[in-house]
């Protein structure tokens, strides 16, 4: 496996994992709860935005996200 392979499944499980932090923030009992559920999605999504500047650059690109 390379290290592109390597950074996309890192990714696609990032993505899954920021969709059930929303998804568990939408069901807390309480809003401090909520608060840290949502933290941890919103640094999810820096990553996933880290992900594609470095995939970009890998191929030479300007990021279009």
């Amino acid at each position: 496996m390379n290290e592109a392979d390597m950074l996309f499944d890192a990714a696609e499980f990032e993505k899954m994992t920021a969709a059930t932090f929303a998804r568990l923030a939408a069901d807390a009992g309480s809003e401090d709860l909520r608060q840290k559920l949502l933290q941890h999605q919103n640094t999810i999504q820096q990553h996933q935005r880290q992900f594609a500047d470095l995939m970009a650059q890998k191929a030479g690109q300007r990021n279009p996200v």
